[in-house]
């Protein structure tokens, strides 16, 4: 075993491997929000976010959209439809298609268990009040 070689800046080489390690890193985060977010209240803020036009967007809608989505929202593949990242895929997808589609209710009706609305949702990522499911994944977070 060696250490991995790191390629000079500007190289073909140096941006593969920055995209690589960018999206391990990226699997990871959505790994970790996939285990926390268990009411997919993330998804459905995503979804709600992407259902409108990059024009009408708030800040907060852009952060949501920026933070959790990836470069491009298109359909996934149903066997990686449980995977962490491929989730996010799917969430900005359906929330472009809601959006162009006139339909922006749909976001709620695929992702049902988030007792809160997609706005709301937003809202709270961008003051760090997350709710989080129960009392031990809280004492977790806060230490």
């Amino acid at each position: 075993m060696g250490r991995r070689r790191r390629h000079a800046p500007g190289s073909s080489q140096f941006f593969k491997q920055q995209e690589e390690e960018g999206g391990l890193l990226r699997n990871v985060l959505f790994k970790v929000l996939d285990d926390l977010d268990s009411p997919s209240c993330l998804l459905l803020a995503l979804c709600h976010a992407a259902t409108l036009p990059e024009s009408l967007r708030t800040p907060d809608h852009r952060a949501i959209v920026s933070l959790l989505s990836p470069a491009t929202a298109f359909p996934v593949a149903w066997p990686d439809i449980t995977k962490p990242a491929a989730k996010y895929q799917y969430a900005a997808f359906l929330g472009q298609w809601a959006g162009s589609s006139g339909v922006p209710e749909e976001c709620r009706r695929v992702f049902p268990t988030c007792s809160l609305s997609g706005a709301d949702v937003i809202n709270l990522v961008a003051s760090w009040k997350l709710p989080c499911k129960d009392e031990a994944t809280a004492n977790k977070i806060e230490q």
